[in-house]
């Protein structure tokens, strides 16, 4: 099997419910077997799904190098979202509030990761790069806002 496709395939078992079908593909790569045409009809498949995925919980989704989020919250609230992140990757976290807020904090946790920017600013920023993928927390808390609510904005990228 080509190995386009097996990074293919890979990335879609691991973001698709598809788990067993895909991991028995990636396993049948004798030549004789035949299953490209199969694979890439279940790789396109599995694709379709995490795009609708993708759509219906844009959170979870920063599987092309960069994701951002916003909203606002009361001094004292928090706000926290799931994103997939691959192991081995290095990812930088950077939180934002708008001229009301004094001060923000932004946390990243997940399966080998407990990363927190607590300091007393507007803009926390958190680099991580976690040992294994898997489903991460980001959590954003408006520790100090004068005029409520205050708005945050939330960007990852994959370095």
């Amino acid at each position: 099997m080509p190995q386009f496709l097996t990074d293919l395939l890979a990335r879609a078992y691991a973001v698709t419910s598809a788990g067993p079908l895909l991991t028995w593909i990636l396993s049948a790569t004798h030549p004789k077997q035949r299953l490209a045409p199969i694979a890439l009809g279940v790789a396109v498949t599995a694709l379709v799904g995490t795009a609708t995925a993708a759509q219906k919980n844009p959170e979870r989704m920063l599987s092309m190098g960069r994701f951002t989020a916003s909203g606002a919250i009361d001094e004292g609230d928090e706000h926290s979202m799931e994103i997939f992140l691959w192991s081995g990757e290095t990812y930088r976290f950077e939180g934002e509030c708008d001229a009301d807020c004094r001060d923000v904090d932004l946390a990243v946790e997940g399966p080998g990761v407990s990363e927190a920017d607590v300091l007393p600013d507007k803009v926390p920023v958190i680099v991580v790069t976690p040992p294994r993928s898997g489903i991460f927390t980001v959590t954003v808390h408006m520790f100090d806002c004068w005029v409520e609510p205050c708005f945050w904005t939330v960007t990852a990228e994959r370095r």
